[in-house]
C-alpha cells in the first residue's frame, strides 16, 4: 500500500495555479466586508441581501477548500469541491441575473432553505414512517424534540414575518403546507421548463425556472463545462469511478493502482478553481459596485490574473 502523502509533490504548473488560487482567495476575502457594506441599509442586511452574500460568501469557503487539499494531493476531493463550486457558482448567475428579478429570486431562494429545515426537523418530531424509522435508531431525549419543535417554530416565525415571503398568520404546518403553492411546490406541479412535472424541484425551478441544473447551465452559456466537467465530477461524489484508480495491468497480471494522493490532473482542476472562482468576483461586484470600483477589480484582475496566464 502507498504510504499517505509519500510521493506527492506539485509540479510547476499546478504551483502556479495554486499560487493564483491563492490570490483570488484572499481578494474574495478582502471583498466579501465591502459587499456587506454596501448591502446594509440602516444597521441591517435585508433577507434577500442576506441570500446574496451567503452565496457569495459559499464560493469564497468553496474556493479556499480547493487551496487547502489541493496542497495535499487530494484530487478526488478536490473534484468533489469544484463540483459545488461549479454549482453555487450558477445558483449565484440566477441569482444575480437582472436587478428586476432579484428580489424574488432570493425570497425563493430563502423559502426553499427553510421548507429543507423543517423537512429535517420531521424526522425528529413528526409521525410519519420515516420519521419513526429514525427516531427509532436515534434515541432523541425529550429535550431533544423539545427544542427541535422550538426551532420550528422559530423558523415558522421566520416564514410569517419575512416581508417578501407574505405568508402571514403561519401558525400551524397545515396553514403553511398549504401556503406552499405561492412558490408552486405543490407536487406534480408544472413548474419546469421542457418538463410538466418535477416531483423534486430546486429553488430556481419554482415558477418556471430552469427545470435542473443542466438547464441551469445552458440558461448560462455552460453547458459544455456541466456535459464534460461537472458528469466527470458527478461520478467521483456518486462513488463509481472506483476503476479510474487502476493505471496499468503489469506484466504479471496484477492490477497497479494509483496513489491515494494525486497530483497528476491538480494542475487541471486549480485552473479551474480559479476560473469559476474569477467569475464569481466579477458577477458580484458587477452587481454591487460603481464604475470606479468595478475599473479597480479588473485592473486588478488584468495585472494579478489574466496578464499572468
Amino acid at each position: 500500500m502507498p504510504q499517505p502523502f509519500a510521493n506527492y509533490m506539485l509540479d510547476e504548473t499546478a504551483k502556479y495555479n495554486l499560487e493564483k488560487l491563492a490570490l483570488i482567495v484572499r481578494k474574495m476575502d478582502e471583498l466579501i466586508d465591502r459587499f456587506i457594506e454596501i448591502a446594509t441599509v440602516e444597521g441591517k442586511l435585508s433577507d434577500e441581501q442576506f441570500v446574496a452574500i451567503s452565496l457569495f460568501r459559499k464560493c469564497l469557503e468553496k474556493a479556499n477548500a480547493i487551496y487547502a487539499i489541493s496542497e495535499e494531493g487530494v484530487e478526488a476531493s478536490v473534484e468533489i469541491t469544484l463540483r459545488n463550486l461549479f454549482e453555487v457558482y450558477l445558483n449565484s448567475c440566477y441569482l444575480l441575473e437582472n436587478d428586476s428579478t432579484f428580489k424574488k429570486r432570493a425570497y425563493r431562494y430563502y423559502f426553499f432553505t427553510l421548507k429543507a429545515q423543517l423537512d429535517s426537523i420531521k424526522l425528529f418530531i413528526g409521525n410519519t414512517k420515516d420519521a419513526k424509522l429514525v427516531q427509532e435508531n436515534m434515541n432523541l431525549s425529550e429535550e431533544d424534540k423539545f427544542n427541535f419543535t422550538k426551532k420550528r417554530k422559530e423558523i415558522y416565525v421566520r416564514l410569517a414575518t419575512s416581508s417578501g415571503l407574505d405568508l402571514a398568520n403561519m401558525e400551524h404546518e397545515k396553514h403553511y403546507e398549504d401556503q406552499g403553492h405561492k412558490f408552486s411546490l405543490k407536487k406534480g406541479l408544472s413548474i419546469g421548463k421542457g418538463s410538466k412535472k418535477i416531483n423534486h424541484p430546486q429553488w430556481y425551478s419554482l415558477n418556471n425556472g430552469p427545470k435542473n441544473l443542466r438547464f441551469l447551465a445552458k440558461e448560462f452559456n455552460m453547458e459544455p463545462e456541466y456535459l464534460v466537467l461537472y458528469s466527470a465530477w458527478s461520478r467521483e461524489v456518486h462513488g463509481v469511478n472506483a476503476l479510474d484508480n487502476v493505471i496499468e495491468v503489469r506484466d504479471e497480471g496484477d492490477p497497479f493502482m494509483k496513489d491515494v494522493t494525486e497530483y497528476q490532473s491538480i494542475g487541471f482542476l486549480l485552473n479551474q478553481a480559479c476560473s469559476f472562482s474569477v467569475r464569481v468576483l466579477l458577477l458580484f461586484s458587477s452587481f454591487y459596485f460603481n464604475r470606479g470600483e468595478k475599473e479597480e477589480l479588473r485592473n486588478w484582475y488584468e495585472e494579478k490574473i489574466r496578464l499572468d496566464n
